[in-house]
Protein backbone atom coordinates (compact mmCIF):
# COMPACT_ATOMS: atom_id res chain seq x y z
CA UNK A 1 0.00 0.00 0.00
CA UNK A 2 0.96 3.60 -0.42
CA UNK A 3 1.90 5.88 1.70
CA UNK A 4 -0.12 9.02 1.66
CA UNK A 5 1.41 12.52 2.25
CA UNK A 6 -0.51 15.47 3.75
CA UNK A 7 -1.87 16.17 7.31
CA UNK A 8 -5.85 14.73 8.12
CA UNK A 9 -8.75 16.65 9.29
CA UNK A 10 -8.21 16.11 12.69
CA UNK A 11 -4.38 17.85 12.37
CA UNK A 12 -5.96 20.76 10.78
CA UNK A 13 -8.75 21.70 12.95
CA UNK A 14 -6.34 21.50 16.39
CA UNK A 15 -3.82 23.65 13.90
CA UNK A 16 -6.59 26.46 13.99
CA UNK A 17 -7.21 26.28 17.05
CA UNK A 18 -4.42 26.81 18.64
CA UNK A 19 -3.60 29.56 16.25
CA UNK A 20 -7.36 31.10 17.24
CA UNK A 21 -6.00 30.97 21.26
CA UNK A 22 -2.83 32.69 20.46
CA UNK A 23 -4.82 35.38 18.19
CA UNK A 24 -7.09 36.36 20.78
CA UNK A 25 -4.12 36.45 23.22
CA UNK A 26 -2.25 38.71 21.17
CA UNK A 27 -5.16 40.81 20.58
CA UNK A 28 -6.41 41.21 24.51
CA UNK A 29 -3.16 42.13 24.94
CA UNK A 30 -2.74 44.86 22.39
CA UNK A 31 -6.00 46.79 23.73
CA UNK A 32 -4.73 46.52 27.10
CA UNK A 33 -1.19 48.29 25.81
CA UNK A 34 -3.44 50.59 23.87
CA UNK A 35 -5.35 51.59 26.60
CA UNK A 36 -1.83 51.62 29.25
CA UNK A 37 -0.36 54.12 26.61
CA UNK A 38 -3.32 56.09 26.43
CA UNK A 39 -3.99 57.06 29.92
CA UNK A 40 -0.02 56.98 30.34
CA UNK A 41 -0.23 60.11 27.39
CA UNK A 42 -3.55 61.93 29.53
CA UNK A 43 -0.92 61.61 32.50
CA UNK A 44 1.79 63.40 30.92
CA UNK A 45 -0.34 66.08 29.23
CA UNK A 46 -1.61 66.59 33.28
CA UNK A 47 2.00 67.15 34.60
CA UNK A 48 3.21 69.51 31.57
CA UNK A 49 -0.06 71.58 32.75
CA UNK A 50 0.72 71.36 36.08
CA UNK A 51 4.70 72.43 35.56
CA UNK A 52 2.87 75.35 33.40
CA UNK A 53 1.25 76.63 36.45
CA UNK A 54 4.05 75.96 38.55
CA UNK A 55 6.09 78.05 36.10
CA UNK A 56 3.73 80.98 36.20
CA UNK A 57 3.47 81.53 39.89
CA UNK A 58 7.82 81.65 39.53
CA UNK A 59 7.60 84.12 36.73
CA UNK A 60 4.74 86.41 37.33
CA UNK A 61 3.58 85.69 34.03
CA UNK A 62 -0.31 87.02 33.75
CA UNK A 63 -0.46 89.08 36.60
CA UNK A 64 -2.38 92.14 35.56
CA UNK A 65 -2.91 93.93 38.85
CA UNK A 66 -0.94 93.72 42.33
CA UNK A 67 -3.28 91.05 43.93
CA UNK A 68 -3.34 88.13 41.24
CA UNK A 69 -0.54 85.92 43.42
CA UNK A 70 -1.73 82.74 43.28
CA UNK A 71 -1.83 80.18 40.05
CA UNK A 72 -4.32 76.92 40.36
CA UNK A 73 -4.98 73.87 38.12
CA UNK A 74 -8.15 72.39 39.21
CA UNK A 75 -10.56 69.51 38.00
CA UNK A 76 -13.42 67.20 39.50
CA UNK A 77 -14.08 63.77 39.46
CA UNK A 78 -15.67 61.69 36.85
CA UNK A 79 -15.06 64.98 34.55
CA UNK A 80 -12.92 65.08 31.81
CA UNK A 81 -12.07 68.93 31.86
CA UNK A 82 -9.13 71.08 34.15
CA UNK A 83 -8.44 74.18 34.25
CA UNK A 84 -5.44 76.95 34.97
CA UNK A 85 -6.76 80.13 36.70
CA UNK A 86 -4.74 82.79 38.29
CA UNK A 87 -6.92 84.27 41.30
CA UNK A 88 -6.84 86.99 43.87
CA UNK A 89 -6.66 84.77 46.99
CA UNK A 90 -5.38 81.06 47.76
CA UNK A 91 -9.47 80.82 48.30
CA UNK A 92 -10.69 81.21 45.01
CA UNK A 93 -11.33 84.91 43.68
CA UNK A 94 -10.50 85.27 40.42
CA UNK A 95 -11.82 89.00 39.98
CA UNK A 96 -9.27 90.71 38.14
CA UNK A 97 -6.74 87.86 36.90
CA UNK A 98 -6.43 87.24 33.25
CA UNK A 99 -5.32 83.33 33.28
CA UNK A 100 -8.27 81.01 32.61
CA UNK A 101 -7.17 78.26 30.47
CA UNK A 102 -8.89 75.38 29.93
CA UNK A 103 -7.80 71.90 28.63
CA UNK A 104 -9.89 68.50 27.91
CA UNK A 105 -8.57 64.39 28.79
CA UNK A 106 -9.15 62.42 25.19
CA UNK A 107 -9.85 59.02 24.31
CA UNK A 108 -12.63 58.53 26.98
CA UNK A 109 -10.12 59.00 29.95
CA UNK A 110 -11.38 61.11 32.97
CA UNK A 111 -10.77 61.67 36.73
CA UNK A 112 -10.84 59.31 39.62
CA UNK A 113 -10.84 62.45 42.42
CA UNK A 114 -11.15 65.78 42.57
CA UNK A 115 -9.27 68.56 43.87
CA UNK A 116 -6.88 71.82 43.00
CA UNK A 117 -2.94 72.19 43.08
CA UNK A 118 -2.42 76.04 43.73
CA UNK A 119 0.90 77.85 43.07
CA UNK A 120 2.19 81.10 44.59
CA UNK A 121 4.23 83.67 43.52
CA UNK A 122 7.22 84.99 43.24
CA UNK A 123 8.97 81.69 44.07
CA UNK A 124 6.00 79.00 42.65
CA UNK A 125 5.48 77.52 46.86
CA UNK A 126 2.78 75.11 46.68
CA UNK A 127 -0.21 76.53 49.15
CA UNK A 128 -3.04 73.54 48.68
CA UNK A 129 -1.94 70.21 46.45
CA UNK A 130 -4.12 67.30 45.64
CA UNK A 131 -2.74 64.57 43.82
CA UNK A 132 -4.48 64.19 40.01
CA UNK A 133 -6.13 60.74 39.53
CA UNK A 134 -7.06 59.51 36.22
CA UNK A 135 -8.69 56.61 34.92
CA UNK A 136 -9.99 54.43 31.29
CA UNK A 137 -11.08 51.57 32.78
CA UNK A 138 -10.68 50.05 37.01
CA UNK A 139 -7.59 48.58 36.13
CA UNK A 140 -5.69 50.98 33.83
CA UNK A 141 -5.16 54.48 36.51
CA UNK A 142 -2.13 56.58 37.03
CA UNK A 143 -1.64 59.45 39.41
CA UNK A 144 0.39 62.61 39.29
CA UNK A 145 1.64 64.24 42.32
CA UNK A 146 3.57 66.89 43.26
CA UNK A 147 6.77 66.12 45.76
CA UNK A 148 7.16 68.05 48.90
CA UNK A 149 10.18 69.27 46.75
CA UNK A 150 7.80 70.73 44.12
CA UNK A 151 8.80 67.77 42.02
CA UNK A 152 6.00 66.89 39.36
CA UNK A 153 5.72 62.82 38.80
CA UNK A 154 3.17 59.88 37.54
CA UNK A 155 2.98 56.85 38.93
CA UNK A 156 1.03 53.82 37.17
CA UNK A 157 -1.25 53.42 40.31
CA UNK A 158 -4.42 54.57 41.52
CA UNK A 159 -4.28 58.14 44.32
Amino acid sequence: MKKEKGITLIELIIIIALFSVMMVGVLVFSTQAKTRKEVDLESDKIKSVVREAQNYALTGRGIVQSGCEFFEVSWSTGGSNYFVKSMNSASGDYTGCSINESYQLEYNVSFSNSGRIVFKVPHGNIITSSSVGIKKTDDVESCVKITSEGLVVNKRDSC
